[in-house]
């Protein structure tokens, strides 16, 4: 502790442990205005560091105390400090820093003739990455200078991971969270008053040797316990590999804002609040690690994301304008209690209570199992204009009240694996309640909805009845049914006919009527008769058939003429016709024979089949 000047102060010092923890905490408090600056921990003149597998600790607090400062204070000033370690190690290296009362930033070099911090391993002045994995964190009242370090005056190499979030340090010289306040990953000077500005330049990829920060395993910014909005400006990124995580999974998160036009090799979205995006992002593997209550939208149809893991947000919407692949995947996490890093990694995607997963122009691919909540009604959609594949052995499991819909072209667009579901034609992503090609109602449950109608042929058959009887079923014959269908299932409704039982004889059509296709089929109609007749033919006699026949055709013109004659025996002979031809008055003969009527016998009745009775 200091009341002016630096409260600890190591000038061209050499400090080391093998596997040990070197510690340093300074508290400058102003006591009088005006005398010099105030500095937490200055370290100086060529300071070395050696850790070994080991970690440092170096917490600076400059505080005005209300009184007017010479030159604003520093929390920890550095002027060629070398830190350095062991490749292989699973120490840390933590520098924090705060400013309190005046412009100055909470970690700044100052008179550096070469890097201001140097974190390395130490062999004969190479720049050989170290195994620890760094924290930088630090408070200021400008945002801009909180983190008072840029790439002339850092270089930080670690084969392992580096978080940076705010942090202060309080009167005592203990590390504190600053969870709520924003975090801006932009240009320097463009995030606004009582955030943490990180400066994009400082991220570098593994290996990279010049100055800024080079993490072999990754970048976190923000904590397990931070809340703060995290807004990650436009084109802070515009072509990357970096691997990067936002994290704000306190209670009561305000969520993340991304920009549009970056691009990541791994970008971590781990919060308890909610994701909103400005623009396109790219990003080949994405990990998204939602809260009860977020609701994550990365719905820009010109996103291109690649490998995709989610794990419960309340609501998630994703799209890509290419492949998106369902999969493992994993992205670093900083546990703000301990200060470690480590991977949050999700092998099966756990979904919330609504999700829509989509390809804009390529095919969508789940390589692992998703499972919907185990309680309450919950809903997933796979949306693909082209091919959707499920995985050997991959399933969607939930309760009877969740359901997961696939979208796609055509059934020949889909391997199914292991998802069973029923069919629907006619659909297009974004109908609800009713398909929007075919007008089929859409049903809750699991389904495979295709835009593309298969052709269904329905023929009636043709049908028989009698008049004034009820009308028989209407019966019909379909083919065309595919994709696992049953007939049972492929048409609904009835035939219809205009004949009623009041109709009488004769031939009537049979219209298509309300027959359909619940599952959306086009369907092709052949119509057919219905014949109603005045007798039933089915299982009548013969003579009942040859009764009602002539009943039919009687007219009061001709009365019986067309019934069966009786065969008879003539017992006197009828008047004979002379056959020379010579009767002068051929009709008056014949009207003769029929006035002189025969005298007939032993008739016979022939329609009752020859037997005894007929005589």
């Amino acid at each position: 502790q200091a009341g002016a000047g630096a409260a600890v102060r190591l000038d061209g010092a050499n400090l080391a442990t093998q596997a040990g923890l070197i510690e340093l905490r300074g508290v400058a408090t102003r006591n009088l205005a005006g005398t010099g600056q105030m500095v937490g921990v200055d370290l100086d003149n060529s300071t070395n560091l050696a850790l070994g597998t080991g970690s440092l600790l170096v917490a600076g607090r400059a505080d005005e105390n209300g009184l007017a400062p010479g030159t604003p204070g520093v929390g920890i000033r550095a002027d060629d400090v070398r830190i350095s370690g062991a490749a292989v190690s699973g120490g840390r290296v933590m520098l924090v820093g705060q400013s309190v009362g005046s412009a100055g930033p909470g970690i700044a070099a100052q008179d550096v003739e070469a890097p201001g911090v140097q974190i390395v391993i130490d062999n004969d002045g190479s720049f050989t990455p170290i195994g620890a994995n760094i924290v930088l964190g630090a408070s200021a009242a400008t945002p801009s200078t909180a983190l008072g370090l840029n790439t002339s005056t850092l270089r930080g190499v670690t084969t392992g991971a580096v978080n940076l979030r705010p942090l202060g340090v309080d009167a005592a010289g203990n590390v504190v969270e600053l969870p709520a306040v924003p975090i801006v990953i932009g240009a320097p000077g463009a995030a606004p008053a009582g955030s943490f500005a990180v400066d994009p330049a400082l991220l570098k990829g593994p290996g990279v040797l010049t100055g800024g920060l080079s993490a072999g395993q990754g970048f976190v910014v923000g904590s397990s316990a931070h809340t703060g909005l995290i807004t990650l400006a436009a084109n802070a990124f515009p072509a990357t590999t970096l691997a990067l995580s936002l994290q704000n999974q306190g209670t009561g998160s305000a969520g993340l804002q991304l920009g549009g036009g970056n691009a990541l090799g791994t970008l971590g979205l781990l919060t308890a609040g909610n994701v909103n995006q400005s623009g396109a992002l790219t990003a080949q593997n994405l990990l998204v690690q939602g809260g009860t209550a977020s609701r994550i939208d990365l719905s820009n149809p010109a996103n291109q994301f690649g490998v995709l893991a989610f794990d419960p947000p309340q609501f998630l919407s994703v799209a890509t304008q290419g492949n998106l692949t369902v999969d493992a995947a994993s992205a670093l996490g900083c546990n703000a209690a301990t200060n470690t890093l480590a991977a949050i990694s999700v092998s099966d995607s756990v979904a919330g209570v609504q999700t829509v997963l989509r390809s804009i122009a390529g095919d969508l691919r789940l390589n692992r199992s998703i499972r919907l909540p185990t309680e309450g009604a919950s809903s997933l959609d796979l949306v693909t204009p082209a091919n959707f594949i499920a995985g050997e052995g991959v399933n969607i499991t939930g309760p009877a009240s969740s359901q997961w819909r696939v979208w796609t072209q055509a059934p020949a667009n889909v391997t199914r694996g292991n998802l069973q579901a029923a069919n629907l034609y006619g659909c297009a992503y974004g109908d609800s309640t009713v398909c929007s090609l075919s007008g089929v109602a859409l049903p809750a449950g699991n389904r495979f909805l295709f835009v593309d109608r298969p052709l269904l042929n329905v023929a009636a058959n043709p049908t028989r009845g009698v008049a004034g009887q009820p009308i028989p079923a209407l019966t019909y014959t379909v083919t065309g049914v595919v994709n696992g269908d049953t007939p049972a299932t492929v048409v609904g409704g009835a035939l219809a006919t205009g004949a009623t039982s009041a109709s009488g004889p004769g031939i009537y059509a049979i219209t298509q009527g309300s027959l359909s296709s619940p599952l959306g089929y086009v369907v092709q109609y052949q119509g057919a008769d219905l014949t109603l007749s005045a007798y039933d033919i089915q299982g009548a006699t013969r003579q009942a058939i040859q009764s009602g026949f002539l009943s039919e055709q009687r007219s009061d013109v001709y009365g019986r003429n067309l019934a069966l004659p009786y065969i008879c025996t003539a017992a006197a002979g009828a008047a004979r016709t002379p056959g020379d031809g010579s009767v002068s008055d051929p009709l008056a003969h014949e009207w003769g024979k029929v006035r002189g009527l025969p005298q007939l016998s032993g008739c016979l009745d022939i329609k009752d089949g020859g037997q005894c009775a007929a005589f």
